[in-house]
C-alpha cells in the first residue's frame, strides 16, 4: 500500500478546488470540465469513467436519492454527450465540500494510490510528500505513459522516468 501524507493529500485538494469559496460557487454542483471529460461531481469524481456499481460504492448514503440517481444515469458517458446532460435542472444539486472530500479521501485516493504503485513499483520507497507528488500526477493525467510511434508519447514523457532511487 502507498502511503501518502496529509500535507499531500491537501495539497491535491487545493489544486482541485482551488478554495471553499471556488468549490461552493463552481464545482459543489455536477459540471463538464470539457474534452473527453464526463460529469464531475464533488472533488474531480469523473462519472464518465466511473462504472454504476462504483458510483453506487462510493457515495450511496451520502447524497440524496435525486442526486444519486442523476449520478448513475450519467456513468459511462463523456464528451459531448456528458456535456448535454449539464443541465440547468442538475445545477441544484449540490454537493457539500465534507461529503466530497470523504469520498476523495476514503474512495478515490485509494485507487489512485494503487494505480500510481502500479505505474511506479518503488514509489512506496518515496517520502510521503513525494509519493504525493506521483499521486497528484496519476489523478491528473492517468497512469499511461503513452504508446511509442503516437502523439501519447511526445505528450506523456514527463509520465516516464527511469527510477525513483
Amino acid at each position: 500500500m502507498l502511503t501518502i501524507s496529509n500535507k499531500a493529500i491537501e495539497a491535491i485538494i487545493a489544486a482541485e478546488i482551488s478554495s471553499e469559496a471556488y468549490y461552493n460557487k463552481f464545482l459543489a454542483a455536477p459540471s463538464w470540465p470539457t474534452g473527453q471529460s464526463g460529469v464531475t461531481v464533488g472533488i474531480g469524481y469523473d462519472l464518465g469513467y466511473n462504472t454504476k456499481p462504483q458510483i453506487l460504492a462510493d457515495w450511496e448514503g451520502l447524497v440524496n436519492a435525486n442526486i444519486l440517481a442523476y449520478m448513475l444515469s450519467v456513468a459511462g458517458l463523456t464528451g459531448l454527450t456528458a456535456k448535454s446532460k449539464v443541465t440547468a435542472n442538475v445545477k441544484g444539486f449540490k454537493i457539500p465540500l465534507d461529503i466530497a472530500k470523504k469520498v476523495f479521501i476514503e474512495k478515490t485516493l485509494p485507487r489512485y494510490c494503487k494505480d500510481t504503485l502500479t505505474a511506479y513499483p518503488t514509489a512506496d520507497q518515496l517520502h510521503a510528500n513525494a509519493a504525493g507528488g506521483l499521486v497528484m500526477l496519476v489523478f491528473n493525467r492517468g497512469s499511461s505513459f503513452g504508446t511509442v510511434g503516437k502523439k501519447s508519447w511526445e505528450t506523456r514523457k514527463e509520465m516516464r522516468i527511469k527510477t525513483l532511487n
